[in-house]
């Protein structure tokens, strides 16, 4: 929701109506005539100031302070300084909520004059005013109480109270500064990060700045800390809630805090450690030919000890190159489906062949980019979906949407180990989805980011794909999908 001022303030040098805010003899403001809605001046024989300067300064200084016009699309833009005058000797100049000195020069940078303490009437009657679109995003306190009838931030439900009250800062611009934000519960450290929210595993449990995998509980997910002896299998490291119970906080990706075993050198790519338990080790700056690859370190620290590392953590299990990883499907070709049945729709099919995934540690990850948009009000979802054949059989929701029809379009991409091999294997996966939420839509979709497992005979073939479903039918849904990948690591 934006907030813009519908004045101007003009400037002409004939009916010298400047905006110039000075007490009278009394004390009383004195309030300036009513201005043209573009700036214009004049030379002394009265023709336009064709290629004029006007600098603008805060008031009583040389330092330059902006001014502003509304482009073609509406949006406000800052002015050059100098703001060059066009052939009409005129120019679009809308002032901030502050005092102003400005200067005016002909052609040839001959100053014609300078006046100091120019306001905007229209925004000093707005100092008491909150703007939800403030120039520069500007902070704004409030002292309250505050009455909040309606507010609706990125397509949540919108606020509704009649007297909210409060002594801090009521903050509505993307330049908030907040010590340690977070989202879905997971603290953004040092900008953003991904991860996730999954009980502690009872046996052995998590720790803080550790490298954490999810442990084979027999069927339920939860985290432990990485062993010595994994070499695959990590998907991220522990920030908040280590132990034995309660929900661990995990990043997934992104900048985190990671324990070493020794030195580290900014650069250098990460592993794990083969000597302390959940802990990295610094691999060296060529990139490793086997193992899982954590991510990269961003600081050099000669002897660590106990105090954590700053580390980019990449997404997506890294493999180092044996050879063996390979991609099994890919398509990047659209592929619609009918949304004019109520039964899940398959997008894409890929078979990893038998074999390949029966081992402890075997992994394989797959994306897609996904697109949906209900003709009608109507619950829709894309989902992950796997089985013997390619007419798979069992899904994970990666998103879902209720209510109001809206077009939502994405990137999605799941990482799978397998915990557990044989004819009574268990594959634990993470997914990871990007959506655009500018196509609007209300309320927003619902994102499924949490861990999951399935059994499955690893002994056997397995079909994965991509699928989508709406619960009311009609021939003006539509659901597809423009790329898929699956690669076996």
């Amino acid at each position: 929701m934006h907030l813009q001022r519908k004045h101007w303030i003009g400037v002409t040098i004939l009916v010298f109506a400047m905006t110039a805010i000075v007490p009278n003899s009394s004390g009383q403001i004195t309030y300036p005539f009513l201005t043209p809605p573009r700036f214009q001046a004049f030379d002394a024989s009265g023709n336009p100031l064709v290629g004029g300067f006007l600098y603008t300064y805060a008031a009583g200084t040389s330092v330059p302070l902006a001014t502003f016009h509304l482009d073609t699309l509406g949006n406000l833009t800052q002015n050059q300084n100098p703001i060059i005058l066009d052939s009409l000797g005129s120019a679009e100049v809308r002032l901030q909520p502050a005092p102003y000195k400005m200067t005016l020069q002909d052609s040839n940078h001959a100053q014609i004059w300078s006046i100091d303490q120019i306001e905007d009437v229209g925004d000093i009657l707005l100092t008491q005013a909150v703007l939800l679109n403030p120039i520069s995003g500007a902070l704004q306190s409030i002292a309250g109480p505050l009455a909040v009838t309606a507010i609706s931030a990125g397509g949540a439900p919108a606020l509704a109270s009649t007297a909210q009250s409060g002594t801090g800062s009521l903050c509505l611009t993307v330049d908030c500064l907040l010590v340690t934000p977070t989202i879905n519960g997971v603290p953004q450290f040092g900008g953003v990060t991904t991860g996730f929210v999954l009980q502690n595993y009872s046996v052995g449990g998590t720790f803080l700045n550790t490298l954490t995998k999810i442990a084979n509980t027999g069927g339920v997910s939860a985290v432990t800390q990485a062993q010595t002896s994994d070499t695959s299998g990590i998907v991220g490291v522990t920030i908040v809630s280590s132990g034995t119970t309660g929900n661990a906080v995990v990043v997934s990706s992104g900048e985190t805090n990671l324990l070493f075993d020794g030195s580290t050198v900014g650069g250098d790519y990460v592993q794990n450690s083969t000597i302390t338990a959940g802990y990295g080790h610094d691999a060296g700056a060529s990139y490793p030919t086997s193992g899982q690859i954590i991510g990269r370190i961003l600081n050099t620290v000669s002897s660590p000890g106990s105090v954590p590392v700053l580390i980019e953590l990449f997404g997506p299990e890294i493999q180092a190159g044996s050879g063996t990883g390979k991609t099994l499907c890919a398509n990047g070709t659209y592929v619609p489906v009918s949304g004019n049945t109520t039964s899940s729709q398959i997008i894409n099919t890929c078979v990893i062949p038998a074999g390949i995934l029966n081992s402890v540690g075997a992994t394989f990850s797959l994306t897609g980019n996904f697109s949906i948009l209900p003709g009608i009000t109507v619950t829709s979802s894309f989902a992950f979906g796997w089985g013997t054949t390619a007419s798979l059989g069992s899904y994970s929701n990666f998103i879902a949407q209720t209510s109001n029809p809206a077009s939502v379009e994405g990137v999605t991409t799941i990482t799978c180990v397998v915990e557990v091999a044989g004819s009574g294997g268990v594959v634990a996966c993470v997914p990871m989805v990007t959506w655009d939420g500018a196509l609007g839509g209300s309320p927003a979709p619902t994102v499924f980011q949490a861990p999951f497992q399935f059994g499955y005979n690893l002994t056997t073939a397995l079909y994965v794909g991509t699928a989508c479903a709406f619960n009311t039918a009609s021939t003006s849904n539509t659901c597809g999908e423009r790329v898929f990948t699956v690669r076996n690591n």
